[in-house]
């Protein structure tokens, strides 16, 4: 049986994150071996702790800055130049990366700022794409599984990155993982199409399903190509459904992105493994992660079936994705030792594992509140949740210089983490909303409307008036 095209799309998007997130993480496994080492090519690393955790925040300063362009380049131009190019041009520096580290660590920095800044599109791209493939009725379904691609793609680098560092010199991660993204960049661009109509293969009962049931409007999207960001991202800005998720993703981002950067370091330092355990034990929150998202899909569309309201989902899943962690991180400030060293594995497999079901909570929420705008909306909402991305690593410092080994220092930020993850599922609870907002439909193409809605700087005239 043929597999449908929408799907095959969805497979594509999973596989381009797997791919994304290879190139994004080898670093972080990667440089665990990197100090004190010697390259292939023979040169000597000798980096401090300090320097490491500022290579280790670098990519997030470039990754913030593109979070609302890329949203709005994947509405105005499609998911598949934009997630496409963005993914060549990470690949590229990707094999260049042993050569950076080389010649010296702030060569390094500026790759992974570079890197950050082209990846930084990633997520925002995608919404679009979902949006106009994804029936209403299978999009948790289709974000749970597509979107979980970049989980695969740690549970993968993870432990394969580790294996690679037990048999060969640290530069073979790099090469390896941007080998592998160059092969998915061709399969990219031959396959993927940016709406069901323009597709050469679907069938016309599947095209006629998707276009009847998904959320995207398509006649809207010939007056994005006009539509000014600003004035649309300052009606968003005012939008507190907006707000909502950004404020919500902001808290989450602590937690989730001290898994994501610095558990090999954690794992090192404090529990004591060597590196090839560290890969494959760093892989397992990520795998339950993928396991749990699927399930929480699957559950969130059969209980849209049955009737139950889609906030009320969202806000279950928002609920167990956050609290859950915040239990288990505070359990794991009472593990965090070489001689408990499992079970506090075990505490943030299951705390980060449940992690997954925001995909059917606050991140399905933002297609539901802007569908249309749904990459520019994402974007907002990513940009706030990975503000911690560049801080983090300066947050550890602060708690661990000098007692990097110590579980209670690691402890004090488990606890900070912890209670943020409260604070956001209160935030989402109380004040989530699902109807379409306003700046979804406005049409910012009639100049004297946008004079009236737009920020505007005073005058010096009007400060003139004032005085």
């Amino acid at each position: 049986m043929c597999i449908p095209i929408r799907w095959e799309v969805a497979i594509l998007i999973f596989t381009g994150l797997v791919a994304n997130y290879s190139l994004r993480l080898n670093l972080s496994i990667a440089i665990v071996e990197m100090t004190n080492s010697t390259s292939a090519d023979g040169t000597v690393i000798t980096w401090t702790s300090e320097e490491k955790n500022y290579v280790n925040s670098a990519f997030f300063y470039g990754y913030v800055v593109m979070q609302i362009p890329g949203g709005r380049l994947a509405e105005m131009y499609g998911t598949k130049k934009v997630f496409g190019f963005s993914m060549i041009g990470t690949t590229i520096l990707g094999a260049l990366t042993p050569l950076a580290a080389s010649y010296n660590i702030w060569c390094l920095f500026a790759l992974r700022v570079a890197q950050g800044f082209l990846e930084g599109v990633t997520f925002p791209c995608l919404n679009p794409m979902t949006a106009r493939w994804a029936p209403e009725h299978e999009r948790s379904r289709f974000m749970s599984f597509a979107y979980m691609g970049g989980t695969v793609g740690t549970v993968i680098t993870y432990p394969v990155g580790g294996l690679i560092l037990a048999h060969t010199k640290w530069d073979y991660v790099f090469y390896a993982t941007s080998g592998v993204a160059a092969i998915w960049c061709v399969a990219w661009f031959l396959f993927v199409h940016d709406l069901p109509e323009h597709h050469p293969r679907i069938s016309e009962e599947e095209k006629q399903m998707i276009i009847a049931t998904r959320s995207f409007d398509p006649v809207s999207r010939e007056k994005e190509l006009s539509t000014p960001l600003l004035p649309l991202v300052w009606d968003m800005l005012k939008t507190p459904a907006v707000l909502v998720d950004m404020v919500t993703d902001h808290c989450s981002g602590w937690g989730n992105i001290m898994v994501i950067i610095m558990i090999p370091t954690f794992m090192k330092d404090v529990l004591d493994f060597d590196i090839a355990q560290n890969g494959l034990v760093s892989m397992l929150p990520h795998l339950c992660r993928a396991l749990i998202g699927q399930v929480s899909g699957t559950l969130s569309d059969i209980g849209i079936k049955q009737g139950v309201p889609r906030l009320t989902l969202q806000k279950i899943f928002l609920a167990l994705s956050y609290l859950v962690p915040g239990i288990c991180l505070i359990a794991m400030s009472q593990l965090s030792s070489p001689h408990l060293k499992w079970w506090c594995v075990a505490a943030m497999t299951v705390g980060y594992g449940f992690n997954g079901t925001s995909y059917s909570g606050h991140y399905a929420n933002i297609i539901s509140i802007g569908p249309n705008r749904s990459g520019t909306t994402f974007g907002m909402v990513n940009m706030a949740g990975n503000l911690p991305g560049f801080l983090m690593p300066l947050v550890i410092t602060a708690f661990t210089a000098g007692h990097e080994s110590s579980s209670t220092h690691w402890g004090y930020a488990f606890w900070i983490f912890a209670g943020l993850y409260g604070v956001g599922t209160v935030v989402f609870v109380t004040l989530a909303r699902i109807d379409v907002q306003p700046f979804n439909y406005k049409d910012y193409t009639n100049r004297e409307k946008l004079e009236e809605t737009a920020p505007r700087l005073p005058t010096y005239r009007s400060l003139e008036k004032n005085c």
